[in-house]
């Protein structure tokens, strides 16, 4: 981390200089990765505007197993209760 307007629970590394970072990205929770590409990723993000929320990145539609589901349900949940526990840190 090089700017000094990060939260404390920051894990982005932004470039040196940058006057003031879009967004900062927080933990990360195992990526989710299937059969025939699926690819699911959730962190805990503070956006442009300042708001912090749960980010969910997703490769394409795809039709989830029970087992993929429960995972990405799982790390939902998870990421959702982190920032609901660090939201004004």
């Amino acid at each position: 981390m090089t700017s000094t307007n990060c939260p404390s629970w920051c894990h982005s590394d932004h470039p040196e200089g940058e006057p003031e970072p879009i967004r900062h990205y927080g933990p990360h929770w195992p990526p989710m990765r299937g059969e025939d590409r699926f690819s699911a990723d959730v962190a805990a993000v503070k956006n442009e505007f300042g708001s912090v929320g749960v980010w969910l990145s997703a490769e394409h539609e795809e039709f989830l197993t029970p087992v993929h589901a429960r995972s990405v349900a799982r790390a939902l949940l998870a990421a959702a209760d982190w920032v609901d526990d660090n939201r004004n840190t």
